[in-house]
């Protein structure tokens, strides 16, 4: 099984882990460093077309929110076509770090669970 991860980082050890015990060890994450379009129903077809292309049926990865709506209504739509393999969406969710003795801003983000939204 093939999983499409779409960011600019690598999934961090915590993603990777936390998602495997989800779906199962045997998946391969295959990393695509995407240019969303900036309309949300045309970057979400651009996503689904990358994920077939690669034949990944589990797309995940860091994304603006109008673009991960319209890829949720073009994941039914693909998905209930007749004979489609169905296509999956689950986000990554992070919390912030807690931030250390005298900084203005914490450490970032870190990986707290995934949700899947389709």
């Amino acid at each position: 099984m093939n999983v499409l991860w779409l960011s600019r980082h690598t999934m961090t050890t915590e993603q990777r882990a936390s998602l495997f015990t989800l779906i199962g060890n045997d998946a391969d994450v295959i990393t695509v460093n995407l240019t969303f379009a900036n309309d949300g129903r045309f970057a979400a077809q651009q996503i689904c077309d990358v994920a077939l292309a690669r034949q990944c049926y589990i797309i995940t990865g860091v994304m603006p929110a109008h673009v991960a709506v319209r890829l949720v209504e073009r994941l039914d739509e693909l998905n209930g076509e007749r004979g489609a393999r169905r296509l999956s969406y689950c986000c990554p969710v992070s919390v912030a770090s807690p931030a250390v003795e005298g900084e203005v801003r914490g450490g970032g983000f870190t990986h707290d669970h995934w949700e899947w939204l389709r």
